[in-house]
């Protein structure tokens, strides 16, 4: 488990390792399809299946992360004059989820056209920079935290 999913208490809908496990299994699975004139059904299928299941498992931790108890609350608990860092990141997620959300569409559509799933690519590239930087926003900045609260070594208090 990652520093932040420690800190957080969070099981397995925090942790940023699964969401890139997935996501890495969605990245392979759309260059498969994408990268013939035409994919083969299985390819077509895995992709899609990916994407929605990248889809399904951002939803989860998302939620996770704006819950009464998620990431958001304790990370705001932890360093409250980070509240519009944290804000910030938190307004990001439903322009994440529907860009997932057309490119699963996109890609339901896109048969075995292989302009289509080079289309299905382009727009999975951004997205997938997106969320990078993104998720890379919410470890920095809990990282930042842990280290103003703990980095110094003095505060020895549980």
């Amino acid at each position: 488990m990652n520093e932040s999913a420690a800190v957080a208490g969070s099981g397995r809908e925090f942790d940023h390792e699964e969401v890139r496990r997935v996501f890495g299994a969605a990245a392979r699975a759309v260059r498969v399809a994408r990268e013939t004139a035409s994919p083969t059904v299985d390819a077509a299928r895995a992709a899609v299946a990916a994407i929605e299941g990248l889809e399904q498992v951002l939803l989860a931790h998302f939620a996770y992360e704006e819950a009464e108890s998620g990431f958001f609350a304790e990370a705001l608990g932890m360093a409250p004059a980070r509240a519009h860092e944290l804000e910030a990141l938190r307004r990001s997620h439903p322009d994440l989820v529907a860009r997932i959300a057309a490119i699963a569409d996109r890609a339901r559509w896109a048969g075995l056209s292989g302009d289509s799933w080079k289309r299905v690519a382009a727009s999975f590239g951004e997205f997938a920079r997106r969320l990078e930087r993104h998720e890379h926003s919410e470890e920095l900045l809990m990282a930042d935290m842990l280290a103003s609260r703990f980095g110094s070594g003095t505060d020895r208090t549980p």
